[in-house]
């Protein structure tokens, strides 16, 4: 384990190959650096770095500054503020795009954080975002976007950008253009049965998060050769190597607190709830406030520990594992002087492996939430049919709220779950099965529900007196046929339908 000294420094956060030649050089050396609980301390190995052999080399600011930024997107499509529609869709476009303004900053860096605020005496330490990283965007690296069709985003499609799951094939970029257009409007679309609330950050955990955790960064960032190599930095000027920056990102996106393998399931989930019981959880170094960048938890690893809580799985113990396991193995990778060099394939090999045990149980995550949200949905079926619920309300009852809230995180899950690669299970066709009994809208109270885009607009089928009981049963196939494809690997099952 790290020295006293180095397990309590939580040092920031921000943001190949080799041939068997060089596997037989004298110089290549495995360091003495043993696996953490934490995931800090980790040395600088960059010859002639700054801080070389003491300072910490991890770096994910940039990661968590976008988790942030997807949680205040969701917070701004809810409570916009805007004066009309075309103020709240510049507000959301803002905090969704990030664009840069004549300072050269992003346009909300410096904007008071709305969404994760001290709570009672849950003392929260940034108060912008610009205190994690500055000029980060959601949109800009979500999959498919320009420069970053890193692969095909599931076995079985190949050469597209097409987002499965949505009308017209349209890009997920497009998509949340769309999204964007229409939430302006008011987060709950009553006409179409849409949390645009929960359908944003949703999906964005599985085009942006996801996708790059095991699809580039612990992909062909770690498995090429040639390619991040961990001799040389990352970038001019930096004191990380390639493919120590490469595991740290991944690491990021995942949005743990580096102490997340000390704490329980319950405290990590309490934790990102903001429960004062957990504070002293979150704390680490003892400062009296916790930092999103370190101390924090929220997206893909707050999901894990919400499952995990249970006792039923340990998604959320053994992503973290393999976090600090792949890190440790290129820590060691150093020469007799304690300068990094290229991996080994030995040592490559078992980064590969690591990150296979990551990308299955994120996988698991998102499966379960679709099955958790299946059955959220259809709990909430009969008391939307048989209230006063009504399409196209000014004021949507509590009912509304609770269908359309537990459907959007279904089918944004759902959406998210086409983003792991061919590294994932799930193909095309296994996604079109399940994904066409969710369809493209849930089915409101006369029967009808979207099928269609035209523009901006979605389109509707007619009303039917059979198809709410139909997609009451399609709801259920949902769960069946996710507990079928991933057997008993799928632990948890929450709420699942009699």
């Amino acid at each position: 384990l790290l020295t006293a000294a180095m397990s309590i420094v939580l040092l920031g956060s921000g943001c190949g190959g080799s041939s068997s030649d060089d596997d037989k050089k004298e110089s290549v050396h495995t360091g003495d650096f043993e696996v953490p609980d934490v995931y800090a301390g980790f040395p600088v190995t960059l010859k002639g770095a700054e801080g070389h052999g003491s300072a910490s080399s991890v770096s994910y600011s940039g990661q968590m500054a976008r988790n942030t930024l997807r949680d205040e997107l969701k917070y701004h499509v809810k409570n916009p503020g805007g004066a009309n529609a075309d103020a709240n869709f510049t507000i959301i476009n803002n905090y969704l795009k990030n664009p840069k303004g004549t300072d050269g900053v992003g346009v909300v860096d410096n904007n008071t954080i709305a969404s994760l605020v001290t709570k009672g005496d849950f003392i929260i330490k940034e108060t912008k975002v610009a205190d994690l990283s500055k000029g980060k965007s959601l949109y800009n690296t979500v999959f498919g976007s320009s420069g970053n069709k890193i692969s095909d985003p599931i076995p079985g499609v190949t050469g597209t950008e097409t987002t499965l799951g949505v009308p017209n094939g349209i890009s997920a970029q497009q998509l949340l253009d769309v999204w964007a257009e229409n939430a302006k409007n008011g987060y709950l679309d009553t006409t179409n049965g849409y949390d645009y609330s929960q359908l944003f950050p949703k999906f964005l955990m599985g085009a942006k998060s996801y996708n790059q955790i095991v699809d580039k960064y612990l992909d062909e960032y770690v498995n090429t050769p040639g390619t991040k190599d961990n001799d040389k930095p990352y970038k001019d000027g930096v004191i990380y190597t390639g493919k120590e920056h490469s595991w740290d990102e991944g690491f990021g996106y995942f949005g743990a607190a580096a102490n997340y393998g000390e704490l329980t399931a319950e405290q990590n989930y309490g934790i990102k709830k903001r429960k004062a019981e957990y504070f002293t959880n979150a704390d680490a170094n003892g400062d009296g406030k916790v930092s999103l960048k370190t101390e924090y938890t929220s997206g893909l690893a707050y999901y894990a520990a919400s499952f995990d809580k249970d006792g039923k799985s340990t998604y959320g113990k053994d992503i973290m594992n393999a976090f600090l396991q792949g890190r440790t193995v290129i820590t060691n990778a150093v020469d007799k002087d304690g300068n990094a060099r290229k991996l080994t394939d030995a040592e490559r090999a078992k980064l590969v492996a690591y990150a296979k045990t990551i990308q299955k149980n994120l996988e698991l995550v998102l499966a379960e939430a679709v099955y958790k949200y299946a059955g959220g949905a259809h709990a909430k079926m009969d008391a939307y049919l048989t209230g006063t619920a009504g399409i196209g309300h000014e004021t949507p009852t509590d009912a509304d709220k609770d269908y359309y809230k537990q459907w959007g995180e279904l089918k944004g899950f759902m959406l998210a779950m086409q983003y792991g690669g061919t590294g994932s299970k799930m193909t095309k066709a296994k996604f079109e099965e399940i994904d066409n009994l969710i369809g493209y809208g849930p089915v409101l109270s006369d029967g009808s529900q979207v099928t269609g885009l035209n523009g901006n607009n979605f389109t509707k089928s007619a009303p039917s007196n059979t198809a709410f009981n139909d997609y009451k049963a399609n709801l259920k196939a949902v769960q069946t046929k996710l507990a079928d494809f991933y057997g008993d690997d799928l632990k948890v099952r929450q709420k699942t339908i009699n």
